[in-house]
């Protein structure tokens, strides 16, 4: 799984790992809609069986299942009516 993370994005990343230092960026389905799920990411902490990679000193981790399903993660902030947020998508 190849994760690409936006430049803009990283620094709401960093803003985010200041809270939880030792923290890992979970990523995982947050929902589905009619075109298929929605995707997320959420600071948490690291476990013992999680697969860790490592991009841009930022560490991520998601299911097994999820990491076979996927082949990238691209990680970008966009505007919406309630300020900017990280917007996840797969391919």
């Amino acid at each position: 799984m190849n994760i690409f993370v936006a430049e803009d994005a990283k620094l709401k990343l960093e803003k985010d790992l200041q809270k939880n230092p030792e923290g890992v960026f979970r990523i995982g389905i947050s929902g589905y809609t009619w075109c298929g799920p929605s995707f997320g990411i959420a600071l948490d902490k690291q476990k013992e069986d999680d697969t860790v990679e490592t991009v841009d000193n930022f560490k991520f981790t998601t299911t097994e299942d999820l990491k076979d399903s996927i082949r990238a993660v691209n990680i970008k902030l966009e505007n919406s009516l309630f300020g900017k947020k990280i917007k996840v998508t797969c391919n």
